[in-house]
């Protein structure tokens, strides 16, 4: 067993809130009190949903360095769904990360593999004359500049795996 599930999961076990400390990404430590609602497992990486004094927070497992059980009752909402929560947390997360789209006219048999690389972010089936593709990569927001020019199309058809 990994190291992140030793301190993550035992903390849903109890019925009380707990104070993990917790290493954030740049090394610095903090601790807050957390009441811990649900476990997640995504790609091998465990994240702990919790309610804080500021809302709920997820905490990547292999980084919660120890945790002390408090006295006080766990409080967890009627009717929490791990996975429904796990979905706002991803799209709240590609929401702040994915800032930037683009709109490329590639050649039809490149777009496939903007697909493949791209995943759910790449939209449109348009094909014009000429056997070129229109394809929108990034998250949908109003106000996307296309861009279409044959250098970007090259480039990007140049994107594999």
């Amino acid at each position: 067993m990994r190291a992140d599930r030793l301190v993550a999961a035992p903390l849903l076990m109890q019925a009380r809130g707990v104070r993990p400390v917790y290493e954030r990404r740049a090394g610095e430590r903090t601790q807050r009190l957390a009441d811990p609602w649900g476990l997640v497992d995504k790609d091998g990486i465990w994240y702990v949903a919790a309610g804080t004094e500021r809302g709920q927070r997820t905490f990547r497992g292999d980084r919660i360095v120890s945790a002390t059980v408090t006295d006080l009752p766990l409080e967890r909402p009627e009717g929490f769904e791990p996975a429904r929560a796990w979905e706002r947390v991803v799209a709240e997360m590609e929401q702040r990360r994915s800032q930037t789209s683009a709109t490329v006219l590639v050649a039809e048999r490149f777009a496939p593999i903007l697909r493949d690389h791209f995943g759910r972010h790449c939209e449109g089936e348009e094909s014009s004359p000429g056997g070129r593709a229109r394809r929108r990569s990034g998250p949908s927001r109003p106000g996307s500049a296309p861009i279409s020019s044959s250098a970007t199309a090259n480039d990007l058809a140049r994107v594999r795996a």
